[in-house]
């Protein structure tokens, strides 16, 4: 059996060969690549397929959203993700990864984020987040990366613990919603930019989060709970293009070299 790596930022593993009537059962987790990559979505394949890998994640769109890969624009290769949504009327493209923040619960999760233009939001724009379960029904996002403009206009990030959880927290006897500002970076327009979260899961207060944008620490918030209890309060992961309002109206973004790793992935 050959088994070849490619790429650290787009890795994808390959294995040709026949199998002998002798050859063992594959273990249940496959063995980390050197680079510490778990899962990567180059969409060179010319859908959106790699998300579903393993049945591991998929698209989860609702409202008027759509998704596809597409040669408008790429971060490598030929395509990229396309995520469209019109708005008002709450509308979402959510690309989710979930077998790996099962498996793990430290890791980095990175993507490049392409916005061929500037837009305003005037309420919440979500396109980075984490997600838990409690239970079969529920299933809500603890933190996220939102967009929001400056006075001037400018589009950045800011980090969001969500106000709709009943649950203490983000720090041991907080409640309510949180917002992160940061006033570090902007968002830049028809430029790819990286965005890369360290998580450390924590159904308790010892969770920790750092974004980092194109190399630059945003936010590194310690002490933190990130998910619901187990069994089944596992983080889970998601890049979107989610809002209740945008203009100019449909918003389209794009979304390219997605990676979880065991180290740190760097642009």
């Amino acid at each position: 059996m050959l088994t070849c790596v490619v790429s650290f930022i787009v890795l994808i593993a390959c294995r040709n060969g026949k199998a002998s009537p002798n050859t063992p059962t594959p273990a249940p987790v496959p063995p980390v690549p050197s680079a510490g990559v778990l899962w990567s979505a180059d969409h060179e394949t010319g859908d959106l397929s790699q998300w579903y890998l393993d049945e591991g994640g998929g698209e989860f769109n609702s409202g008027a959203a759509s998704s596809a890969a597409s040669r408008d624009v790429a971060h490598s290769g030929r395509y990229s993700a396309k995520v469209t949504i019109t708005t008002p009327a709450t509308s979402g493209v959510r690309l989710f990864r979930w077998n790996e923040s099962h498996a793990y619960p430290e890791a980095y999760y990175g993507a490049w984020f392409y916005f061929p233009r500037s837009y305003r939001a005037p309420d919440w724009w979500n396109i980075f987040q984490f997600k838990s379960r409690s239970g079969p029904s529920i299933n809500d996002p603890f933190w996220s990366l939102d967009v929001g403009n400056r006075p001037g206009g400018s589009m950045h990030l800011y980090l969001e613990w969500w106000n709709g959880l009943s649950i203490e927290g983000p720090h041991r006897g907080e409640s309510g919603g949180r917002s992160f500002e940061q006033g570090i970076k902007d968002l830049p327009v028809e430029r790819w930019t990286h965005i890369e979260v360290l998580l450390r899961q924590s159904s308790a207060f010892d969770g920790q989060l750092i974004v980092w944008q194109d190399g630059v620490e945003l936010f590194n918030v310690r002490d933190v709970r990130t998910r619901y209890p187990a069994p089944n309060g596992a983080n889970e992961w998601s890049v979107n293009n989610y809002a209740d309002a945008i203009t100019p109206s449909p918003t389209t973004i794009y979304i390219d070299d997605a990676v979880i790793s065991t180290s740190r992935i760097g642009q």
